[in-house]
């Protein structure tokens, strides 16, 4: 309906649920005007059905007051087509029995849902006669809805959530294989048929619903995924109980059952396998399984391999077909040659000399914070023609070989600063202080 409106409708439609005695739980998307009720209806006896129908007729008069329609969120199927007149009008309903009419005139296909529809109350699961059946259980089912394996089969009322196919966790063997049967729903309903005993007639020992459960993962999912909180691993845990009391387990059942009573004694076995050969057989047996396992994985010493596997042409890539393969380097400046030459023939300091060129370096700081650009300009101008400047020019070209050079001492704290004066990379950085 109009969610303007969805106020007064819910202020009328809470009077009217407590007017009949029910109790309800009320939800969905009041943005959009779409609005679910869960109700305690009595649909187990004469009485309480007949009451049920009196709400009906109540509670869709109060849907088309408000100028709201009866379809809902999921369609109108045979619990809402009685009321579809009362929405529509007699009118509209008999067009809609023409046009149906012209279409399907034998009245194939899903009958008794929207045109000329079956009352609300029949066809119901339950009924006048129908009764909770009680049963003795392993595990003790107790809820608010009542207690008992039967009562707790009567949570699924078959939504259909299991059957979704993607998002949620419920159900993995519903998503595998596409059969109701290996749904929530599915396994919910055979149990229920076991029970009853209708078209299920070996009760415990049922093959049929014994194949259904046993595609259930026991994940759970459904016990949170599912609005109304059916838990089938724990349904799957009482059948089987109740099946192998006459049915002999499975080996691995057995096998795991059992696991604290023999993993003690798998200790004390010693296996070839987990202990290492001594002695001259150690290398045959190392041979052996290096043949296993090369045999394995599909590798033979007899078998060489390709010629370019051994040679590595087979890695030589291009930058962009390779991660590992390296970038080409950008061109270097005429400055950073000259940097890396004198990287190259400076002398490798140790350890105790590491205080004194850090005290240089510090020296060094020192008197470029404190002297002025002009007076620094001017150092740097006396110092080329001096005998040390065309050493440094020395050690910069190409045919500087570092096994000729003889290392010297480490510079004074001037010197270091007017070396540091070199290229036109640190001028500009000094320039900018």
């Amino acid at each position: 309906m109009d969610p303007l409106r969805i106020g007064d409708y819910l202020r009328e439609f809470s009077a009217l649920v407590g007017r009949f005695g029910y109790r309800t739980s009320i939800y969905g998307h009041f943005g959009d005007g779409c609005v679910h009720a869960r109700l305690d209806f009595d649909l187990k006896s004469r009485a309480g059905i007949a009451h049920w129908r009196g709400f009906l007729g109540e509670a869709a008069a109060l849907v088309v007051k408000y100028g709201g329609s009866l379809s809902g969120e999921h369609g109108d199927g045979q619990a809402k087509a009685e009321f579809l007149p009362v929405m529509f009008g007699p009118e509209l309903m008999q067009a809609f029995r023409e046009f149906k009419a012209a279409w399907d005139p034998a009245g194939r296909m899903n009958p008794g849902k929207l045109i000329d529809a079956r009352r609300a109350d029949q066809d119901l699961r339950w009924g006048e006669d129908s009764k909770t059946i009680t049963i003795a259980s392993t595990l003790a089912f107790r809820s608010e809805i009542g207690d008992g394996f039967g009562r707790e089969l009567e949570r699924c009322i078959g939504m259909g959530k299991c059957r979704a196919e993607k998002g949620g966790t419920m159900c993995p063997s519903y998503r595998a294989t596409r059969e109701e049967r290996y749904s929530t729903r599915g396994r919910a309903r055979l149990l229920s048929e076991m029970l009853r005993g209708e078209v299920i007639t070996d009760g415990w020992s049922s093959e049929p619903v014994k194949d259904a459960l046993e595609w259930c993962l026991a994940c759970k999912g459904c016990a949170s995924d599912c609005p109304t909180h059916t838990d089938m691993a724990a349904y799957k845990a009482e059948f089987l109980s109740h099946y192998y009391e006459t049915h002999l387990r499975p080996r691995q059942a057995h096998l795991m059952g059992r696991i604290g009573q023999w993993a003690p004694y798998a200790s004390l076995v010693r296996d070839w396998r987990m202990s290492p050969p001594t002695g001259g057989s150690a290398s045959r047996a190392s041979r052996r399984s290096g043949r296993c396992r090369n045999s394995r994985h599909g590798l033979s010493a007899r078998v060489s391999l390709p010629e370019r596997w051994a040679s590595g042409s087979c890695c030589s890539m291009t930058p962009s077909t390779t991660i590992s393969a390296r970038r080409p380097r950008p061109p270097r400046s005429a400055c950073s040659k000259r940097r890396a030459a004198r990287s190259s023939c400076r002398p490798r300091t140790s350890a105790a000399a590491a205080p004194t060129m850090t005290s240089a370096c510090s020296a060094r700081r020192a008197a470029l914070s404190s002297a002025s650009w002009r007076s620094s300009r001017a150092t740097r101008r006396s110092w080329s023609s001096s005998p040390d400047a065309s050493r440094c020019s020395a050690r910069s070209s190409p045919s500087f070989s570092r096994a000729t050079h003889a290392p010297r001492a480490s510079p004074t704290g001037r010197e270091a600063s007017r070396n540091s004066c070199r290229n036109e990379t640190s001028r500009r950085r000094w320039k900018a202080r």
